[in-house]
């Protein structure tokens, strides 16, 4: 009589890593976040331009932002060679960036509404966005400028 093989094993699937957000910033990552989160919110003004509707975060969007900069801020502190006081302007204008392509998917979404909802998944397209940009790559060979902030977790 033939033995049964013993059926073999699916291997599980890997579960992503999880995220972890710190509990505290320090005060030069709090400074860093803050700065950003001005930039960008200007960005998303100067990008409504004329347009006289009023926008808004929801508040997926706004969570999206905040849990993966909590993350990436510090992450990008720590990096060899990063220099917020070197780095600040490319940052900032990155923050900016982010702000108008944010919008800029935004406005798409809601062309007969009488505002403008900034969903999750424009602040996703928007991130993916800025991590690609030509100039946060390049200042990532070069361990400068938005190198290093570029990386939104």
């Amino acid at each position: 009589m033939a033995k049964k093989m013993p059926a073999k094993k699916k291997k599980a699937a890997k579960k992503p890593a999880k995220l972890k957000v710190p509990k505290t910033l320090s005060a030069l990552a709090a400074q860093v976040f803050a700065e950003c989160a001005f930039a960008t919110a200007r960005g998303m003004d100067e990008a409504m331009g004329t347009d006289t509707r009023k926008f808004f975060l929801n508040p997926d969007a706004r969570d999206y932002w905040l849990r993966n900069h909590t993350i990436s801020i510090p992450r990008a502190l720590k990096k060899p060679g990063a220099n917020w006081e070197r780095d600040r302007e490319g940052v900032l204008t990155m923050a900016i960036e982010l702000g108008r392509v944010a919008i800029g998917y935004a406005r798409v979404d809601a062309t007969a509404t009488p505002f403008v909802e900034v969903k999750q998944a424009h602040v996703e397209l928007a991130s993916k966005d800025i991590r690609d940009d030509t100039r946060c790559r390049a200042a990532a060979k070069m361990k400068a400028g938005g190198g290093p902030f570029c990386a939104i977790a």
